[in-house]
């Protein structure tokens, strides 16, 4: 049974009668969802539509739709009283409020929620982590959903939507239970409309400097065929991650709001719902009409109701999934790669720790890079350094060229040198940071880290650490081996485990790094984390996390972590690299 409620701004519902007529939008590239209803209406009862706010579709406890009532109609003819309601999806309520200006030294999702979003009542459908943004700022005249679009955007690399539910949501579509249809009127037809005029082939990306740039194509409209490419102009300064993820956005949106669906049923005959209800409200039921009768799926006059809603919102809904699905993976290209990743801020009053990856898709032409980097604690900026540091390499990396060993170097250069320019030249500010960075090219991995976080390899069930840390122990051992003090006094020392090679404060010390890389095996693990993930576990419950799909693995480092439970949790930051394990021939 299906259930259309009203809501007042102070609480009062009233169900509706079944509707005469109605419409369901669930937009895939549109900025909001929206609906339209016609319904019969006791006379005498008009004032009531001036204090709605919202309505509700609900069937089995589940909700169809919610969203806020933007207009109401009363009109009085030959089929009686009858009310009229359009209105929006819960994203009207970001769409139509102005956020205040402001200029976030360091960002938090959780900050921007509680500016921008929960201040109008809307939930969040699942939590999400995203990373803390360093220089966020928030322009005069920008709407709330805006504020909270380019926080999710350009630095956490998703894109928000809003649930039929009314919740704001990060987490990409999943594949839900299918909806059964009640109510047996038939339905007549199905249409799957996808239009070619609008697609984008290519969406090239620059910001106001003017030579940075992002090019993405859809690969699969151009191997149609399709041409029609795009140039944006970002307004300010933006880096590697932004770029690409405005410009993937253009391409996603283009394809996916011009997919459309009709669904067509037949009338369940004279003795309609429809008419019952206009008889217990003691009005004259509406005479049939040929031409919702005869028209579109979002249509519909009398019992067919109950049928259309449901089965249309499943078609939209299929059509969604089908829109923002990946596409398969070309032979040779990044199926055989998958990543995983964990960033949190552990019992820390501030996120120090930062990282990046870029796209799988990007493989087999420029290699994937990994990053991981964490700013020294106790010091000014940690943060903003870790950022400098990863945003410098993923922008450099963007049109890197040459012999993989020799292009990490060259990022490294670059990250250096911005740490360096950001901290000025009087190096007033005292901050650095780690770094760990990995580059996959032509099955091939080759790494350099500077500072004490960790590059290791899990192959076949052991774990094998990759890289040298450059901490302070190594030369108090080294002493010893001289014969300048003690190995116990060299490994119990108050700062043992003080950095020695870091990025920031002028020159590198110490950089680690192979003679030559590393050839992938099927089933190899490489993981990039910061030292709050190997000083939380034990070398045994880093294996037994790992053993998981990359992914899994990801989210079993972070659940081993927190149940922990340690009152000085350190940030911790992870990136696992997997590759593809050989597939058994169907004939061994």
């Amino acid at each position: 049974m299906t259930t259309w409620t009203l809501t007042c701004y102070d609480g009062r519902t009233y169900p509706l009668p079944t509707p005469l007529a109605w419409r369901l939008e669930y937009g895939v590239g549109d900025p909001c969802d929206s609906f339209w209803v016609k319904t019969l209406w006791t006379e005498g009862e008009e004032a009531i539509l001036a204090d709605l706010t919202r309505l509700q579709v609900t069937q089995g406890g589940e909700t169809l739709f919610l969203g806020v009532v933007d207009e109401c109609e009363t009109c009085w003819g030959p089929e009686g009283c009858t009310a009229t309601f359009s209105g929006r999806g819960m994203q009207a309520l970001l769409l139509d409020n102005q956020a205040e200006a402001a200029d976030f030294g360091l960002a938090t999702w959780e900050a921007i929620l509680a500016r921008y979003v929960s201040p109008y009542g809307i939930a969040l459908d699942r939590g999400v982590t995203l990373p803390a943004a360093a220089g966020f700022s928030v322009a005069s005249g920008s709407s709330c959903w805006k504020v909270v679009y380019d926080f999710a955007r350009y630095h956490g690399g998703v894109t928000p939507r809003f649930t039929r539910a009314g919740k704001l949501a990060l987490h990409p579509w999943e594949d839900g239970a299918p909806l059964v249809l009640d109510g047996g009127a038939p339905v007549t037809r199905v249409v799957r409309r996808d239009q070619r005029y609008g697609v984008l082939s290519q969406v090239t990306v620059k910001d106001v400097s003017g030579w940075t740039r992002q090019t993405v194509a859809n690969e699969t409209f151009r191997a149609r065929g399709g041409q029609c490419s795009r140039v944006l102009l970002l307004p300010r300064k933006t880096g590697y991650q932004a770029r690409r993820y405005q410009a993937q956005f253009q391409l996603d949106r283009s394809a996916a709001q011009l997919q459309t669906a009709e669904v067509t049923v037949k009338p369940a005959g004279e003795d309609t719902e429809a008419a019952e209800t206009a008889e217990t409200v003691g009005t004259p039921a509406p005479s049939p009409e040929p031409g919702p009768a005869q028209g579109l799926s979002i249509w519909l006059v009398g019992a067919a109701v109950l049928t259309l809603m449901l089965l249309l919102s499943a078609v939209l809904i299929a059509l969604r999934r089908r829109a923002r699905r990946p596409a398969k993976p070309a032979p040779g290209g990044s199926g055989g790669i998958t990543v995983g990743k964990v960033h949190a801020i552990g019992k820390r009053g501030s996120q120090q720790d930062c990282f990046a990856v870029s796209p799988v898709e990007l493989l087999e032409q420029q290699g994937l890079l990994a990053v991981v980097a964490d700013g020294m604690g106790g010091l000014s900026d940690g943060d903003r350094v870790s950022q400098t540091a990863v945003s410098a390499m993923l922008d450099a990396f963007c049109n890197a060229q040459g012999e993989p060993q020799l292009v990490l170097l060259e990022l490294l250069k670059q990250a250096n040198q911005a740490v360096n320019r950001m901290l000025g030249s009087d190096m007033l500010s005292k901050s650095g940071s780690t770094l760990a960075a990995a580059l996959i090219k032509d099955g091939k991995f080759y790494w350099l880290t500077v500072g004490d976080s960790r590059i290791s390899l899990l192959r076949d069930g052991v774990l094998y650490q990759l890289n040298r840390e450059h901490v302070y122990r190594s030369e108090l051992l080294l002493a010893a081996v001289n014969g300048s003090g003690s190995f116990t006094g060299a490994l119990t020392h108050p700062k043992a485990a003080g950095l020695t090679s870091y990025l920031g404060m002028g020159r590198l010390k110490y950089v680690d790094m192979p003679a030559r890389p590393l050839a992938l095996r099927p089933g190899d693990k490489f993981v990039l984390m910061s030292d709050g993930v190997y000083n939380a576990l034990d070398e045994a419950e880093l294996i037994k996390a790992l053993e998981a799909p990359a992914q899994k693995a990801a989210q079993r480092l972070e659940k081993a972590i927190s149940a922990k439970n340690y009152m000085t949790q350190d940030n911790f930051t992870a990136v696992i690299i997997e590759a593809a394990a050989k597939e058994r021939r169907t004939d061994e």
